[in-house]
């Protein structure tokens, strides 16, 4: 039960009526939660355990309240099923407190006429796109640290010179300054489908990408790093060996980070090949593809995030996976990264020789699309799938 000025159950809640306008019609399940009152119950659980649980719980609830996390005041979403556009259809909100404020200002999200950039080829299992305010997030990430240690990002920027001296590196100016408001993750398949296909880019939208240059220079310097430059149609690809710690006593083996400055993006990935096709070119677009118009028109005019996903292609890796024999590969590698024995073999749970043509699943399969909005209530986040008219 949900208490509030004049009010003794849900439906009278203000931020209940607010929740319920952001449900969709017609959907079979639907879901509420304060969320102060969630954290408060969280926080005393926590407490529970220790000598002073009513100080630790207070202390608790005002570094809570600090960060700005008290903002959050509800929870709430609905499921619809087979309806007669889409399969499923999943929206989840967030209620805001205005102003917003800690970090919650800090992933401030940016509404844009939104679709895949024109470096985004058209045959990828996935894409995400996401609209960040950058210079907000800057300011809110100052604002909380002067909370705990004034001056204390200053302070670090002083520190920051190379080897070589020169002037200090400024987070606003070198690093949020020449970023963008636009992040973007595209993954895809290499094929024969083997447990080390899928290949992931990470693209950061720049405003500045001369300044930005300067700025990963700098970065390089600061980190003791040299990385292998080498030209490809006209950009410089720098490549990184990682050194990362043993996982459960085994390596890590991820190959080189490459990174690269074009297309006014900064660009980010350990598959050098899916870098240098991006950077190539002349592939089909993504925001041409039939499949991906299919999913779009169902997108806002004005989206802080938009999704695709191939349905069939995606499921596809994983079905050729498990026939190839490579799935118990795959977790084989993983159960040896965790530290474990091998993984339980797929082989004995099933004779993967009699499975179907994969065309038989296929059928049954829909590309996937979402997207995020803002309005004065706070943030929604919807998932779809569309329907076939006859699978």
């Amino acid at each position: 039960m949900i208490k509030g000025a004049g009010a003794d159950n849900l439906a009278s809640s203000d931020d209940y009526r607010k929740a319920v306008t952001k449900f969709r019609p017609g959907s079979q399940i639907q879901f509420f939660a304060n969320v102060p009152a969630t954290i408060k119950v969280i926080v005393k659980a926590a407490a529970a355990n220790v000598d002073n649980a009513a100080v630790d719980a207070q202390q608790i609830e005002t570094i809570v309240n600090m960060l700005g996390l008290n903002g959050i005041k509800a929870a709430a979403g609905s499921i619809t099923l087979n309806d007669t556009t889409f399969d499923v259809v999943s929206s989840t909100s967030l209620l805001l407190a205005k102003p917003v404020d800690g970090l919650l200002k800090v992933f401030k999200l940016k509404p844009s006429k939104m679709e895949p950039e024109a470096w985004v080829p058209a045959n990828l299992v996935s894409y995400q796109s996401l609209g960040w305010d950058l210079d907000t997030a800057y300011t809110a990430i100052n604002d909380i640290v002067n909370m705990f240690q004034p001056g204390l990002l200053n302070v670090l920027e002083q520190q920051l010179v190379g080897p070589n001296g020169g002037d200090p590196l400024s987070f606003q100016k070198d690093l949020f300054g020449p970023l963008g408001n636009r992040i973007t993750i595209i993954s895809d398949l290499t094929k024969p489908i083997k447990a080390d296909s899928q290949r992931t880019l990470v693209g950061v939208a720049l405003e500045d990408s001369a300044v930005f240059t300067k700025t990963l220079q700098k970065l390089f310097d600061l980190g003791g790093l040299e990385p292998k430059k080498r030209e490809f149609q006209g950009t410089t690809i720098f490549e990184i060996e990682p050194n990362l710690p043993q996982a459960g006593g085994v390596n890590v083996d991820s190959g080189p980070l490459s990174i690269a400055i074009a297309k006014d993006t900064l660009f980010i990935t350990s598959e050098v090949t899916l870098l240098e096709s991006v950077l190539r070119g002349g592939a089909p677009k993504l925001a041409d593809s039939a499949a991906y118009k299919a999913v779009a028109k169902f997108y806002p005019a004005m989206p802080t995030s938009i999704s695709f996903t191939a349905a069939e292609e995606a499921a596809r890796s994983a079905y050729d996976m498990i026939k190839q024999g490579q799935l118990d590969v795959a977790l084989d590698a993983a159960a040896g990264q965790a530290g474990q024995k091998d993984a339980p073999d797929v082989d004995n749970l099933f004779d993967i020789k009699k499975l179907p043509d994969y065309s038989v699943f296929a059928k049954f399969l829909t590309n996937t699309g979402g997207f995020s909005t803002v309005d004065d209530d706070g943030v929604t986040a919807v998932q779809f799938s569309l329907r076939k008219a006859n699978p």
